[in-house]
């Protein structure tokens, strides 16, 4: 349930709207409250207005879908009235004028009492109306994601405005709350050079999780191999691992391997490496085969100086006597720094700094020298965002999915844009957020295409632990999408088109443009497979379907985990206008610029058929609603 509080104008106060859900196209409840400051007199009027053409307030909404009720105070003991399609002596009239332009619920009050400055009022929408008749009609949500208006306004027994007021309520994707936070171990220790006579050191990382590490000094061990044990108090699992290395030796280079398992016996892996059982390397010590071992672990790499007073560098050279300071720079981003320090200083120059993309890093320098800073690729996105963690394991979230081929991917953090990165020529992407703190956070991702249509804002929860790493993976931005035109006959083909992620499946479905549950059978569906550059159409026949006004609307896949949300929905008429011929607005039924006994003949002759003028709700049937709307506008 969404709660969505508003910004009054006008002078009512504490007005706010609570809507039973804010995604897009969703069918909603709504709630308002507010206290109003000018009296409403007996036979005087109340307009609740969604923003116009965004909001769909269907025909076959009624007095049934409102309750209306009032209070002293906006915390106190709301009091129900009776409400009726027609006002009288002691019901208040509810009109809805639902599908069409300017839709909106009128509630007028009954000749006897009206409400006093000061009281708070409280009009239920929707199916949570219950006083008397359960109502069973809801308001459509915008299509799209944003901010929208609802307005409200007053007026005296002389249709004299008293209050106008709005607010504005957030329509937003579907929150996905992703439980994907994959085992981490980070922050390994020692690392770079040691000093000179090093002959003991502690061997530590951590891990968020709880857990039993183990360690080998050759890669691709088997944790059920390793020989090399981790301390812990009594044996329990911890999030911190210490262990004692011994007999180490000046000049050397040391690699030690970790891998971790959790408590729920889960080792921490990326991939799954599988073996046959005749050619596998590896083997339990009763000489079973391993067909199967988890593919992740965690290197500590450091080195021991030689030279007491100096520190070699990362490739060449080591740190010479001379100048306090020394610098180096790198030019491959995965190698560390092709020069080594340099000086005079007794104590040696620093190591030379890792490369950075295109970029340099200088050493940095103490007493003993230490190894430089290590430098960071950016992948093609722009320099604010990080396409991927730097070494090792930092904490962070990564965003790993698909996008339109080569597009700016848009990231946005607890709904404000913090950096862009650049896809792929295949639609991938990453984006690395650092820096955050422990909590909730939402992550979105957002783009546009290449003929500037925008994607809905793809968007996921995620509670983010400090010093921890979590991945968002398998997003997928839902494909943009566009007609040929609005209007088909049923001999023609509907003719859709879009982008989407490189290779991607593309389902489009067409649906009657109705509220409630759609039958399968009324939906036409078809799968079509995106280009290499992302561009995909799908030519449609609707020959077996009514004629009548539709939605469309697409959504792309993947991979079996990697499927978008539906995107964009537009709408499209099937023989026949989308706006129909022969429409009569306000109940001015023979265009004469007046509402009065001639119109109500003209009603009264068309009474329960289809005739567009008098059907003033377009629900195809002239009735008491049709009627109900024609009082409204009555002129005489």
């Amino acid at each position: 349930m969404g709660v969505f509080l508003v910004t009054s104008k006008g002078y009512a106060l504490d007005f706010s709207d609570l809507i039973s859900t804010s995604h897009p196209s969703a069918n909603a409840d709504h709630l308002l409250k507010f206290t109003v400051m000018e009296n409403i007199p007996p036979s005087g009027k109340i307009e609740v207005i969604p923003e116009n053409g965004v909001f769909y307030v269907p025909a076959d909404m009624s007095y049934e879908d409102v309750d209306f009720a009032v209070a002293d105070d906006i915390q106190g003991v709301f009091t129900e009235r009776s409400v009726a399609p027609i006002v009288d002596g002691s019901s208040d009239g509810v009109l809805v004028l639902g599908n069409q332009p300017n839709s909106k619920v009128v509630i007028t009050m009954n000749s006897a009492q009206g409400v006093s400055a000061g009281q708070a009022v409280r009009i239920k929408i929707g199916a949570n109306a219950v006083f008397g008749l359960q109502g069973n009609s809801q308001i459509q949500n915008p299509v799209n994601d944003g901010s929208y208006a609802v307005g409200v306004k007053t007026y005296d027994n002389a249709n004299a405005s008293l209050e106008n007021l709005y607010g504005r309520i957030a329509i937003v994707q579907p929150v996905q709350m992703n439980s994907l936070v994959r085992g981490r171990m980070m922050n390994g220790n020692p690392n770079g050079w040691l000093t000179y006579g090093t002959g003991q050191t502690i061997l530590s990382l951590m891990t968020n999780y709880t857990g039993i590490c183990r360690y080998s000094v050759a890669s691709n061990t088997p944790y059920n191999l390793m020989a090399g044990q981790f301390s812990y108090v009594d044996g329990a699992s911890s999030t911190y691992h210490t262990a004692l290395l011994s007999s180490l030796s000046a000049g050397n280079e040391y690699n030690y391997f970790i891998r971790c398992q959790s408590g729920a016996g889960t080792i921490d892996a990326e991939n799954i490496c599988t073996y046959i059982a005749s050619t596998t390397p590896y083997h339990e010590s009763d000489g079973t085969p391993i067909t199967e071992m988890l593919c992740y672990e965690y290197q500590v790499h450091f080195q021991i100086s030689s030279i007491s007073g100096a520190v070699g560098g990362v490739d060449a050279g080591d740190g010479g006597g001379g100048s306090s300071s020394g610098s180096g720079s790198g030019s491959n981003p995965s190698d560390g720094g092709s020069t080594s320090g340099t000086g005079t200083h007794t104590s040696g120059g620093g190591g030379g700094g890792g490369g950075g993309g295109a970029g340099s890093a200088t050493g940095n320098v103490s007493n003993t020298g230490t190894l430089g800073t290590v430098g960071i690729v950016f992948g093609a996105g722009l320099p604010d965002m990080k396409p991927y963690p730097p070494y090792p394991s930092a904490p962070g979230v990564l965003m790993q999915g698909y996008s339109f081929p080569n597009s700016t991917v848009i990231i946005l953090k607890d709904g404000k844009e913090i950096g862009k990165v650049k896809a792929a020529v295949d639609g991938r992407f990453s984006a690395f957020l650092e820096g955050l703190t422990k909590g909730v956070y939402a992550f979105g991702a957002k783009s546009e295409d290449t003929l500037k249509r925008k994607t809905i804002v793809y968007s996921a929860t995620i509670w983010v632990n400090d010093g921890s790493q979590s991945t968002i993976s398998d997003i997928v931005l839902a494909p943009t999408i566009s007609l040929t035109k609005t209007e088909y006959r049923k001999d023609e083909l509907t003719e859709v088109s879009g982008q989407a992620p490189a290779q991607a499946t593309i389902e489009v479905q067409i649906l009657p443009d109705r509220t409630g549950k759609i039958p399968d059978n009324e939906i036409v569906k078809k799968e079509v497979k995106a280009t290499a550059g992302g561009l995909w159409s799908a030519s449609i026949s609707m020959a077996k379907s009514a004629n009548g006004r539709y939605r469309v609307k697409a959504r792309a896949k993947v991979s079996e985990s990697a499927m978008s949300e539906f995107g964009d929905i537009l709408l499209m008429a099937l023989g026949e206008s989308l706006s129909p011929a022969g429409a009569c607005e306000k109940g001015d039924l023979n265009k004469d610029g007046k509402v009065n006994l001639v119109d109500f003949s003209i009603l009264l002759y068309y009474w329960n058929t289809s005739n567009a003028c008098a059907d003033q709700n377009k629900d195809k049937t002239v009735n008491l609603t049709d009627f109900s709307i024609m009082m409204y506008y009555w002129t005489g």
